[in-house]
């Protein structure tokens, strides 16, 4: 079997188990279900000049979707979890989509174009005061600055059209005399970051 072919049902087998274990551990009688997602889409254009006089100029449309079922509990406490597909698409793709699952991202903005993944897959206890939140598993971090647009002074996953995510554990204390507490733990695979 070629390794591509062995990889796909690689990703299949762990795409479809780790769906099966997120509805396995939550009872649908506790649970509201919510679906979502978004579509965000942009045209990147370049030209350059180069000192010898050549010239070039590059241009694409870009696609980013994303689809999510997240349950939540009836109160403000208890486990709640989410599952989120996203895929990257371009103009100049080859045409195909794969849908893989993988430690690492292949491209440093993410996914490269025509690929698919689960960028959240989490499972979340907070606790019974709600001043404790613990997620576990594939999500997303970033972190704003107020203002017209946010900006990030760290950690910003799958801003603009990309699809990054953070694999780890994520404790978060509630504000106490104006400060909160993050704490996160992330899997930093050889072969890439995410």
């Amino acid at each position: 079997m070629p390794d591509v072919v062995r990889l796909i049902a690689c990703d299949r087998r762990y795409a479809r188990a780790a769906c099966l274990a997120l509805l396995a551990l939550l009872p649908a009688s506790a649970f509201a279900w919510q679906t979502g997602g978004d579509v965000r889409a942009g045209y990147f254009a370049s030209e350059r000049s180069d000192r010898d006089g050549s010239q070039s100029s590059a241009d694409e449309w870009q696609l980013r979707v994303r689809t999510s079922l997240q349950t939540t509990p009836d109160d403000s406490h208890g486990f709640s979890a989410r599952l989120r597909a996203a895929g990257r698409f371009s103009s100049r793709q080859d045409g195909s989509v794969r849908f893989r699952l993988r430690a690492w991202s292949p491209g440093g903005e993410g996914l490269l174009p025509g690929e698919a993944t689960f960028d959240e897959a989490w499972l979340q206890y907070r606790a019974r005061r709600g001043d404790w939140r613990v997620r576990l598993g594939r999500f997303q971090t970033d972190w704003k600055l107020d203002g017209v647009a946010g900006k990030s002074l760290d950690r910003n996953d799958s801003s603009s059209v990309s699809v990054n995510w953070t694999d780890g554990v994520h404790v978060t204390r509630a504000p106490v005399g104006g400060w909160q507490a993050h704490l996160i733990v992330d899997y930093n695979d050889r072969r890439g970051g995410t």
